[in-house]
Formats: structure tokens, C-alpha cells, sequence
């Protein structure tokens, strides 16, 4: 019986798995891999511009508002602007979900 003034004992478990394709799975692998880099290179240059023409605008004394940031709530970010997914592509925090300690790869 646990005593009302001892803390529950909590039990970790951890798994490994190991992944043993075969040479058709590996092509469908890559494939998939590469396809997904695309859609991010795609996105990041979308992104990329977008704070390029918004900082050109700064520049030259005129109001960039959030509205000016092209939405990527659609690519599975919740919000837009230069705080969330502009940052974190240059390898700062996101505001939008936990902090990413490394930069992702392109």
C-alpha cells in the first residue's frame, strides 16, 4: 500500500526499433524524402521573398503590417509573420510551437 505522503513511482520505458527495407521500400524511401525537401525548399523561397519585399518596403518608409506576410497556415503552421516561420527558417525559435535547437537542413 502507498502511503499518502510518498510520490507515485513513475516507470520510463523506452523501445528501439530498426528499420530493415527492402531495396524497392528504400527507392519509395528517398523518393518521399525528396519530394518533402522540395515542398520545404519551395516554401522557404516563398517565405524568403515574401520578407524580402516586406523589409524592402520598411525600408522606403512605408507600413508592413502582418497581413503583408504571406500565410503558411496551411503548411501546417499556425500563424504567419516574420516572428514564427521567417525566424525559425534562419535558424532562430519559433513562436508558434517549441523552440528548435538545430537548424534544419535544406
Amino acid at each position: 500500500m502507498t502511503s499518502p505522503h510518498t510520490a507515485p513511482t513513475v516507470v520510463t520505458q523506452a523501445y528501439a526499433f530498426a528499420l530493415d527495407p527492402t531495396a524497392e521500400q528504400v527507392s519509395a524511401l528517398r523518393s518521399h524524402v525528396g519530394g518533402s525537401r522540395f515542398a520545404y525548399n519551395a516554401l522557404l523561397a516563398l517565405v524568403q521573398a515574401n520578407w524580402d519585399e516586406n523589409r524592402a518596403k520598411k525600408e522606403s518608409g512605408l507600413t508592413v503590417t502582418n497581413d503583408d506576410y504571406v500565410s503558411t497556415s496551411h503548411f501546417g503552421c499556425s500563424t504567419s509573420g516574420p516572428s514564427t516561420v521567417t525566424n525559425w527558417h534562419r535558424g532562430g525559435v519559433r513562436t508558434d510551437r517549441a523552440p528548435i535547437t538545430t537548424r534544419p537542413s535544406v
